[in-house]
């Protein structure tokens, strides 16, 4: 297995992404701020898209933990992940910061984006 570390930010904002490829599959485990952790598992299957214009699309199952709000992150960069390169992904994600106010989730939202496209730089396919 290959695995490829990324981290962004600086505390109480810093994010890291670790990728594992299995075979052709992607794993991501994110986490970042206070408390890294598994808030919300994803796991996305690549498909033609619905649109049926030759694009690739990809179809994602979630699982949130109690109390956490990551599964629309975990969701949405599995999704990328499988639709841009063609590979089942699997997106964990942990982001934690005590008394999180809406400029921190910003910023550490920011920081999450950062790492998935840091990882897709990575596999060769850019953010879309």
């Amino acid at each position: 297995m290959e695995v490829k570390s990324f981290s962004v930010g600086q505390a109480p904002y810093s994010v890291q992404g670790v990728l594992t490829m299995c075979g052709s599959d992607i794993s991501l485990n994110i986490g970042g701020g206070m408390l890294p952790h598994i808030g919300a598992v994803a796991v996305a299957e690549p498909r033609p898209s619905l649109r049926q214009d030759g694009s690739r699309s990809a179809s994602c199952s979630v699982l949130c933990m109690l109390g956490h709000k990551e599964d629309l992150l975990a969701r949405e960069a599995a999704g990328k992940l499988a639709a841009a390169t063609g590979s089942r992904a699997v997106v964990t994600v942990g982001l934690h910061i005590d008394h999180v106010t809406p400029k921190d989730m910003g910023i550490l939202t920011n920081n999450f984006w950062q790492v998935v496209e840091a990882c897709l730089n990575y596999l060769g396919k850019g953010l879309r």
